[in-house]
């Protein structure tokens, strides 16, 4: 028989389920597989966030006169 706190663990991963899935009956492998799928889509996101960042910098150092070779080369040196 299982102990409370394990009823109340199964029980609370359960209702997590339910209200994300409805009624499906996902498992913990389905479960795993929605979590990785979450963490890629964290991951690109937030790639593609950098990298937009990186684009509007060096599109703002350009529009402002200077070169993206001397931008790169201030990154790279720290100055």
């Amino acid at each position: 028989m299982e102990s409370d706190a394990e009823y109340d663990h199964v029980s609370a991963i359960q209702r997590i389920e339910k209200l994300l899935w409805g009624d499906k009956k996902l498992g913990l492998r389905g479960l795993q597989c929605r979590v990785n799928w979450c963490e890629r889509l964290i991951t690109i996101n937030t790639v593609l966030v950098i990298v937009l960042l990186l684009i509007n910098i060096a599109d703002l150092q350009l529009s402002n006169g200077g070169g993206l070779i001397e931008l790169l080369l201030k990154g790279l040196l720290g100055g």
